[in-house]
């Protein structure tokens, strides 16, 4: 099977939470990191199906001040091509699709906790 690498920078603090909330869904980065950007590509493509034109995206860059990282993220050449395709709908680079679905789904997983006023159920919740 092929395999493509996909190398996001992004800021350590997001670098940070993609970690975190990683080893809260009990899944190594990797995994997760593709996981939130594979439903983001599906997503978007049923979107684009039904006729539905998905709108450009501000590609947010990483400002220069911020302190920055890189994350290495293998995949199939058909997973990567799959993002590559959201990605290029939106007119937005693989990079910034992905920060934004991440960010899409933290915010997701941000009001579901308010929602939620156990703690313990929110540690438990489905990822």
């Amino acid at each position: 099977m092929s395999r493509a690498a996909l190398l996001l920078r992004m800021t350590k603090d997001e670098a940070e939470k993609v970690r975190s909330e990683a080893v809260k869904c009990g899944e190594k980065m990797n995994a997760y990191v593709l996981r939130v950007a594979l439903r983001a590509a599906v997503e978007d493509h049923l979107s684009s199906a039904n006729g539905s034109v998905p709108g450009e995206l501000s590609d947010r860059t990483v400002p220069s001040s911020v302190p920055k990282t890189a994350l290495l993220i293998r995949c199939s050449v058909k997973e990567a091509a799959r993002i590559r395709e959201a990605a290029s709908r939106r007119k937005m680079t693989i990079v910034g699709f992905i920060r934004h679905a991440l960010r899409m789904n933290w915010k997701a997983e941000h009001d579901k906790r308010g929602v939620t006023a156990d703690r313990s159920a929110v540690a438990l919740r489905a990822c």
